[in-house]
């Protein structure tokens, strides 16, 4: 099967499409499926060369499924990594890449998969909440985000990584100091005794 790549949507619908489309392949087991990009942190190259020569041995079922969620989280050296293998994945694996927005990956690993469009629905809980919040104003932004995507680190995140989407959309010089601030938070929420909600409520309130 080719590499399968499900842009938009929210995250939850992509990984709903993902498992049909492993059971579809008579992939079911989670032995037999090799998952990455479920934590909320960089995806680096180290990771993906130790996990490459895994995907060319075949599954008990003789099938194997390569996922990585959130795959914006890949740096690029990782997703260079990975162009061979999505360019000819073996017979037996099944590769699925998500991603809020194919404009998030360098245009390399999107020219090597099947799109698949995921649609929101009505714009998407996620999609109408980052509207919503970048047209609220400080204290009502900081409500917003503590009601409809909250602290725990796969919701901020996720939330980060869509509105990151939304910004590039229409770039201009408002969305282009937005989205440097947004990299800068990304960058501290890295390290593991950051403190993401404090992190979270300047970057809100510095927009």
């Amino acid at each position: 099967m080719s590499s399968v790549l499900l842009c938009g949507g929210d995250c939850q619908k992509r990984k709903e499409i993902a498992s049909q489309i492993l059971a579809d392949q008579g992939i079911r087991l989670d032995y037999d499926i090799i998952n990455v990009g479920e934590e909320a942190k960089k995806i680096g190259i180290n990771e993906i060369k130790t996990l490459l020569p895994h995907l060319h041995i075949r599954g008990k079922n003789e099938k194997k499924a390569f996922l990585i969620f959130e795959a914006q989280r890949l740096t690029p050296t990782a997703q260079n990594a990975l162009l061979k293998l999505l360019e000819e994945p073996p017979t037996h694996l099944t590769i699925i890449l998500s991603v809020p927005n194919p404009r998030l990956l360098l245009p390399t690993i999107v020219s090597r998969c099947l799109i698949t469009e995921v649609k929101a629905d009505k714009r998407g809980r996620v999609g109408g909440d980052v509207i919503k919040l970048l047209e609220a104003q400080g204290g009502q932004r900081l409500m917003l985000f503590e009601e409809k995507v909250g602290y725990n680190q796969q919701s901020i995140y996720s939330f980060l990584d869509a509105v990151e989407a939304h910004l590039k959309e229409e770039l201009n010089q408002k969305s282009a100091q937005m989205l440097l601030k947004l990299w800068r938070a990304k960058e501290l929420l890295r390290d593991a005794s950051a403190n993401s909600k404090l992190i979270i409520d300047e970057l809100l309130l510095s927009w």
